[in-house]
């Protein structure tokens, strides 16, 4: 099957449309902000799964990126509700590492990357049925170049479970210290 490509002032039909299979709905671009990332109102009964991606410069500071859910009125779920399972791969002091599956339960956020300042980092983040009033169910993937000065080349992946089953709007990613400049979109896709 190839892409659909369309031109300018083409007519679009429904079946042009299904064919794209995912669905840009928002694109935040970052010029020096310490702000939190949202995605306010975005997850509604239209799509199954969303798909966050984000490429993101470090510009002062270490720091790390830490997702967490919004509810209607666009808060931060902040409660101990979180759940992870992350392992990966690193180089250490030149000598690649791996991390091994780590399990930590009742965190107010998840992990989804970090850099130093001066270097960049790449994630991607899966959440599966938001809106359905379940218990909401994602994975996330993180590319560092230098996460640390001293873990290098930083690649994780895992999934997170968020405990309870109540419906989410849309999603925040923090940064903890420091300015970024880059770009994070956000993708509906239907099944």
């Amino acid at each position: 099957m190839s892409f659909p490509s369309f031109n300018t002032g083409d007519v679009l039909t429904a079946a042009d449309m299904n064919a794209v299979g995912a669905y840009l709905l928002q694109t935040k671009t970052l010029t020096a902000s310490a702000s939190p990332i949202q995605f306010n109102n975005v997850f509604t009964e239209d799509y199954d799964t969303y798909f966050l991606t984000a490429h993101l410069q470090q510009n002062t500071s270490t720091a790390s990126y830490n997702m967490q859910l919004q509810d209607a009125a666009n808060a931060a779920i902040t409660g101990p509700d979180y759940d992870a399972s992350v392992g990966g791969s690193y180089v250490s002091s030149g000598s690649t590492q791996f991390a091994g599956f780590n399990q930590v339960t009742g965190q107010t956020s998840v992990f989804v990357g970090g850099a130093v300042a001066g270097d960049s980092s790449a994630f991607c983040v899966y959440f599966q049925r938001p809106r359905a009033a379940v218990k909401t169910y994602g994975a996330q993937w993180l590319q560092s170049d230098n996460y640390t000065a001293t873990l290098t080349n930083l690649f994780l992946q895992g999934g997170y479970v968020h405990t309870l089953a109540v419906a989410y709007y849309g999603c925040r990613i923090n940064i903890t210290a420091g300015t970024v400049t880059g770009k994070a979109s956000l993708y509906g896709l239907k099944s």
